[in-house]
């Protein structure tokens, strides 16, 4: 995987386990490269230089460990609200009832493709009465982020 890829990776495991913990150490996103603490600790360094996280290596004899937050910009970036900066390549920017646009342009597309269905016309309008009623409704939109890791 490519430096931009793992960045990427690093910085939605730091956004996942926001609200778990206030920090977050190396050995939670170690995972990331089992056999390469040090490079997620040097990734994540240069996330830090980005002002994406706040994070702070320590090194001694024979071991690498850290630890460091996710910022409001990294949250930004995640949530789709702030620009992806070019050192990072997101798989995709994440749905957020914060950024409504492209909650209602997903919900929008489901309608659509409901219409092009081979639903009949009764099966059509029950499936885009639940889309809609899906996207107002708060205790489903929460089951979908909680499920689905959706952004909150």
């Amino acid at each position: 995987m490519r430096d931009d890829e793992l960045r990427s990776v690093i910085l939605q495991r730091f956004y996942d386990k926001r609200h778990r913990s206030s920090i977050v150490q190396l050995t939670d996103i170690a995972p990331v490269l089992p056999s390469e603490p040090g490079r997620v600790a040097n990734l994540c360094e240069e996330l830090a230089r980005t002002s994406l996280i706040e994070w702070k290596t320590s090194k001694s004899v024979g071991a690498v460990g850290g630890i460091g937050k996710i910022t409001a910009a990294g949250i930004g970036v995640i949530e789709g609200t702030r620009p992806v900066p070019a050192t990072l390549q997101l798989a995709k920017p994440r749905i957020t009832r914060a950024n409504v646009p492209n909650a209602q342009g997903c919900i929008d597309e489901a309608l659509e493709a409901i219409d092009n269905s081979g639903g009949s016309e009764a099966e059509k309008l029950a499936a885009k009465t639940l889309i809609r009623q899906l996207g107002t409704n708060p205790l489903a939109w929460s089951a979908l982020e909680e499920t689905f890791g959706v952004g909150s």
